[in-house]
């Protein structure tokens, strides 16, 4: 794994109160239990709304930038 993404999940980890972390395992323990292509269309369908989220993310702060 590439060492900054290590570290932010770390890091993300390490600011979790009991019940995220036990909610956390628990999502890991189904994935695990998932057949590999299911796992790769989990794998897909979170790359595609992170990359929306990131997108609408980004044209909210561009819209902020922009002077009425």
């Amino acid at each position: 794994m590439n060492t900054q993404a290590n570290d932010i999940i770390t890091s993300i980890i390490e600011r979790m109160d009991q019940h995220e972390a036990a909610q956390l395992a628990d999502l890991c323990k189904h994935f695990s239990a998932l057949d590999k292509s299911n796992r790769i269309e989990i794998v897909e369908t979170t790359k595609l709304y992170h990359s929306a989220i990131q997108l609408l993310l980004s044209n909210q702060q561009s819209e902020q930038t922009i002077p009425a």
